[in-house]
């Protein structure tokens, strides 16, 4: 857990997923205060799909090059990275992992290149979220209820729940995926109920639009603005 520590300074850190792998967009969120960005490889977003790692390597490697916040990258949900492109990744300034259970490879975990935030799916035991945070080199879980994937699902007090479940039954940084009708008071409260951080997916509109992820992103800061410590920080 120190390498994920390391990451971050900001009190609550917002992460933001961007769309594809654009520096235009990646800036914008910057400005609205994102602490890292989240490219992607093999990922289907509302209205874009990122390539293989082939296409996007020239696009991420700019990005990592020219911005100065934390870069991550999703491994995304179209299939499984094969071994060449993992060793084509590795060799990328990025400062950490993410992906979901199901789509990253056995010789990811194994090879601990970097520091690993794995995205949950609900309505799990409680000791498979236990395990998913004990093996080596997950440094955090995200907490992905139904109501931040479908449009018409509304974000409730079940979604509030689960979150609390998982986040007392791991000994990790748990951060909540926001991206459907979260008002900035819903993520002020999920501060004060344990979330560790945010992971921002302004994706679900379907908009491409870089003045769209700036002010989507500046929203949520601004009301994140000098709240509590994070909580692994100590």
């Amino acid at each position: 857990m120190k390498q994920w520590r390391s990451l971050f300074t900001s009190e609550l850190p917002l992460i933001v997923e961007v769309p594809k792998n654009d520096v235009e967009i990646v800036n914008a969120v910057i400005e609205g205060g994102a602490d890292a960005v989240l490219l992607s490889v093999l990922s289907q977003k509302t209205q874009y799909m990122t390539g293989n790692v082939e296409e996007e390597i020239e696009n991420i490697n700019q990005i990592a090059s020219e911005v100065n916040v934390k870069k991550g990258l999703m491994l995304g949900d179209l299939r499984l990275i094969e071994k060449s492109e993992w060793d084509t990744l590795k060799k990328v300034k990025i400062d950490f992992l993410a992906g979901y259970p199901n789509t990253i490879p056995p010789f990811v975990l194994r090879d601990e290149a970097f520091p690993m935030m794995l995205y949950t799916p609900t309505e799990m035991p409680l000791e498979f979220y236990r395990v998913l945070s004990e093996l080596s080199g997950v440094e955090s879980l995200v907490f992905y209820p139904r109501s931040q994937s479908i449009t018409d699902v509304k974000y409730n007090i079940l979604d509030i729940a689960g979150f609390m479940l998982v986040y007392r039954s791991v000994s990790k940084p748990v951060l909540f995926k926001v991206a459907n009708n979260l008002e900035p008071e819903d993520l002020i409260e999920l501060a004060d109920r344990g979330a560790s951080g945010f992971v921002l997916d302004p994706s679900l509109t379907g908009s491409l639009d870089a003045e769209y992820y700036k002010s989507f992103t500046q929203k949520y800061k601004d009301s994140l603005s000098g709240r509590k410590k994070y909580r692994f920080w100590d």
